[in-house]
């Protein structure tokens, strides 16, 4: 299926139009809104000169602005870039320059940071801001997000291939960070276990209509998730299953912005059943078990050593030291033990390199791989 993952949401909203798609502390988004402020704030990119490749940065806390953002630049081809709300204003402006970004949509506490990139990175083209500013930091001159969408009209919907992009910079925490390159329709397949399989789904749809109507089936039967990421979307782990809970007609929760609030979280946790379905999961069907799912992986032939033989333990050791502790640390519980004697696979330091390749050289087995 040469189809983008923004493709695949518009189907979906298009088959789920009242079904929510996103809970957040202020309310509820179903997927007719989600779907038509993405498309408005898409023709408000394109207005500013953004198109297929440019790059349009996401420097905003959890929320639906972030995931409205990410669809937006989808419909155009344009590819969303994760920026750390953590940097402060010289360390947004190396990634956004290093990304070359068209487009910034940031939230309004974050303002601040971003009169930095905006004086010192040329390609910025539009700002948009979600929220009002924190309290005495204007920050740049910036569009409101909900003002702008309410200024402009939607984008009518177009399909996009799956070999339009995806950024994420990672790392960062002993260097720069380093930008990722995903091509959608990869990490469609990427997302077929997580995703697709515990709705019985072993393969990534082949068609369009499929994908919408396994969202439809799933939303019909209780199966479509209901996904909360805690850790920031901004980076792949919430981000990738937020994706994978809007490609299957699920639910995407997030908390209120700010710090970590273990309390808030598991109460939201219990309010919107984050995690939880109403039935228990179906087993996936025996088509799916019988030849496209992964085999179980078969037992080893090796035979195992019982607990009483006198090689489940030192006393009676076989010539072969290594080969009897291996079999000790598979029949006993408990973690394997740290001594770098017993664990053939650990890496070796530069002494018991020698040793051992002294070893290797005499013919000697009493150390050979098991």
């Amino acid at each position: 299926m040469d189809v983008s993952i923004g493709t695949i949401w518009e189907a979906v909203a298009r088959r789920l139009p009242g079904a929510v798609a996103i809970s957040e502390p202020g309310g509820d988004r179903t997927y007719a809104e989600f779907e038509d402020r993405a498309a408005r704030l898409a023709t408000a990119l394109e207005r500013a000169g953004v198109g297929p490749g440019d790059t349009v940065a996401c420097y905003l806390h959890n929320g639906a602005a972030y995931l409205e953002t990410v669809f937006a630049a989808f419909k155009l081809g344009a590819v969303p870039v994760n920026a750390n709300y953590r940097y402060t204003g010289e360390e947004l402006s190396a990634v956004l320059g290093d990304a070359d970004a068209a487009a910034i949509v940031f939230s309004g506490e974050l303002a601040a940071h971003v009169g930095h990139a905006a004086r010192t990175v040329p390609t910025l083209r539009l700002l948009v801001r979600a929220g009002a500013p924190a309290d005495g930091a204007a920050g740049p001159p910036a569009a409101g997000l909900d003002d702008l969408l309410a200024a402009t009209e939607p984008r009518p919907a177009a399909s996009r291939p799956s070999s339009d992009r995806l950024f994420m910079y990672t790392g960062g925490t002993t260097g720069r960070p380093k930008g990722v390159i995903w091509r959608q329709g990869d990490l469609l397949h990427s997302l077929t276990v997580p995703v697709f399989r515990p709705l019985g789904v072993c393969e990534p749809p082949s068609t369009l209509d499929e994908a919408a109507r396994i969202a439809e089936s799933a939303r019909a039967r209780g199966r479509a998730p209901a996904t909360m990421p805690v850790v920031p979307l901004m980076h792949a782990t919430g981000l990738f299953n937020a994706m994978g809970a809007l490609l299957t007609g699920g639910r995407v929760i997030t908390t209120r912005e700010g710090g970590l609030d273990a309390r808030h979280v598991w109460e939201t946790v219990a309010a919107q059943r984050a995690g939880r379905s109403p039935s228990p999961s179906p087993p996936p069907p025996a088509t799916c078990r019988a030849a496209s799912c992964r085999s179980p992986r078969p037992r080893s032939s090796r035979p195992r050593v019982p607990r009483s033989s006198p090689a489940a333990g030192r006393r009676g050791c076989s010539p072969t030291p290594a080969r009897c502790r291996s079999a000790t640390t598979r029949t006993r519980p408990g973690p394997r033990p740290r001594s770098a004697s017993s664990t053939v696979s650990a890496t070796p330091s530069r002494a018991t390199s020698r040793r051992s390749r002294r070893t290797a050289r005499s013919g000697s087995s009493a150390g050979a791989p098991v």
